[in-house]
């Protein structure tokens, strides 16, 4: 059975504490793409940056709950390519404790600093990120407040 297959069977049945679930590099035909398509909808993209090297899944009964990848930019700086939990488990700090993980996986490695590109309507995403502390960087400059303008054109 496909981990996606696996994933659709899944219930959403009472989880074991969090510490208690397994988090790895999937295996050879194991990456979640369910999971990772919900959260970058090109493939092509994710095959590009999906390595086995950064590339890490929690794991359930056989099942992926959440996945996250991440890519070395420089020696100090990687960047949060994906991340994604099942919806069916959302809400019960899977994703918190993904994001932790690869902020621990980085900091291993020797980063000193995470980025994440978030596109303009993934408002749940944006929120997500600035509550675990990210916050908006322009031009090296972090931004603390955001003013948005529409210039309406003349009839």
């Amino acid at each position: 059975m496909t981990n996606d297959a696996k994933l659709e069977s899944a219930t959403t049945t009472a989880l074991p504490p969090l510490a208690e679930l397994k988090i790895g590099r999937p295996r050879a035909g194991e990456l979640p793409w369910q999971l990772l398509l919900d959260a970058d909808p090109s493939r092509e993209a994710i095959e590009r940056y999906a390595t086995p090297e950064w590339t890490r899944v929690m794991w359930h009964e056989g099942a992926a709950l959440g996945v996250y990848v991440l890519a070395r930019r420089d020696t100090t700086c990687f960047e949060l390519e994906s991340i994604a939990v099942d919806p069916r488990y959302r809400r019960r700090g899977i994703g918190r404790w993904l994001l932790g993980h690869a902020i621990g996986l980085a900091e291993s490695k020797g980063a000193r600093a995470i980025e994440v590109g978030i596109g303009d309507s993934s408002f749940d995403a944006f929120e997500f990120l600035q509550r675990a502390g990210f916050r908006i960087v322009e031009n090296g400059t972090p931004c603390r407040n955001r003013v948005l303008r529409l210039d309406l054109e003349p009839e």
